[in-house]
């Protein structure tokens, strides 16, 4: 059973108010939301100004609007902020409407129970149409099953599967212990695991997993977390700490390695087979991927490849250029696959649309 991070109750292995779960024999299992990053486009400023009102009144948050500019993607003209870490861009549209970037912090979503963060989200995504480009998910870990050291030897035995790439990250005071930090996956991908030691960075005698996701994968997790509504409110909480849990858990795997034997067929290791039971299972989020729009497919020509035509036909010549050009262009055709037949029909439409 895993608990929500954010309640009110207080217990013996919390001072910041989170509760767990104390059932005999069974290990304590934390989740929560840590982090949110979307962005929206409004029709006016009546449409921004309740939204921004919407989420300062449920973390309970005093507004700072402030005339100054904010990089972060773009750069946003004016901001709205908090003390508590609330951070919000926006910018005026020639339309008259608003297009704004809103960041939620970790230690906003631990003012408010898992159930009230969540609402928060479900009216940013359904009632003012955000689109989410970061989601940090967090699993806490009170068993101590395995820390970021030993989760890193795994590593280095190739006993882990779904990430590719892992990293063991370092830091402290000279003459004290040092504070380990578990990546797996790319820092640079659209989601990553981050693992370490709770008790020195938050107090609590715990193992952190938080999950990163930004871009799409960050927008494919917030849609499936605002669709939890089939349930008593009082027990949708419980759903959403479960889908986090197995959230988090889906993006990796711990196995025995055995040679000669299909990654798909590679038996689970034993502490992780219970890890994932006792936290409600795993869900994998896989992304359909969407082929270049044709603006994509210029600007990338525009950029990689005209450059270089250009140079081939001044050495060329335009004439001897042009035929080497439409012969390739033929011969290509045959070697077209799905995507490019797509393309062809998008290409049409988008000439239908703008020429």
């Amino acid at each position: 059973m895993v608990a929500q991070i954010g309640c009110e109750l207080k217990t013996p292995s919390s001072n910041t108010g989170l509760k767990c779960q104390e059932l005999e024999g069974v290990s304590r299992l934390e989740s929560g939301i840590d982090y949110f990053m979307g962005t929206s486009t409004f029709p006016d400023w009546q449409g921004f100004e309740q939204a921004v009102n919407f989420v300062a009144s449920n973390f309970g948050q005093h507004l700072i609007w402030e005339n100054k500019p904010m990089f972060s993607g773009i750069t946003w003209e004016a901001t709205v902020k908090t003390l508590d870490g609330l951070k919000i861009g926006y910018n005026r549209l020639d339309s008259g409407g608003i297009h704004a970037w809103f960041c939620i912090p970790g230690t906003l979503f631990h003012l408010v129970n898992l159930r009230d963060g969540w609402r928060c989200l479900l009216g940013l995504g359904n009632k003012y149409g955000f689109k989410a480009t970061r989601i940090d998910l967090k699993l806490r870990d009170y068993a101590r099953r395995k820390t970021p050291l030993e989760l890193f030897g795994e590593c280095q035995r190739g006993n882990v599967a779904r990430k590719k790439k892992c990293e063991i990250a370092a830091s402290g005071n000279i003459g004290e212990e040092l504070i380990y930090t578990l990546y797996l996956g790319s820092r640079q991908s659209e989601e990553f695991l981050r693992i370490y030691d709770s008790l020195p960075v938050h107090g609590l005698d715990a193992i952190d997993w938080e999950l990163q996701s930004r871009d799409e994968k960050a927008d494919a997790i917030f849609r499936s977390l605002i669709k939890i509504i089939d349930a008593d409110f009082e027990e949708i909480g419980d759903l959403i700490a479960t889908y986090i849990a197995s959230t988090v858990l889906g993006s990796v795997e711990f196995i025995d390695r055995k040679p000669d034997v299909r990654l798909s067929r590679q038996p689970r290791q034993e502490w992780w087979k219970e890890f994932i039971e006792e936290a409600g299972g795993q869900i994998r989020h896989s992304i359909a991927r969407s082929s270049r729009t044709v603006e994509k497919v210029f600007t990338w020509l525009e950029k990689q490849v005209v450059t270089m035509m250009s140079a081939l036909q001044q050495g060329m010549g335009k004439v001897d250029f042009r035929k080497w050009l439409n012969k390739q262009l033929e011969i290509s055709t045959e070697r077209f696959r799905p995507y490019h037949d797509a393309l062809v029909v998008e290409c049409e439409r988008y000439l239908r649309m703008n020429f």
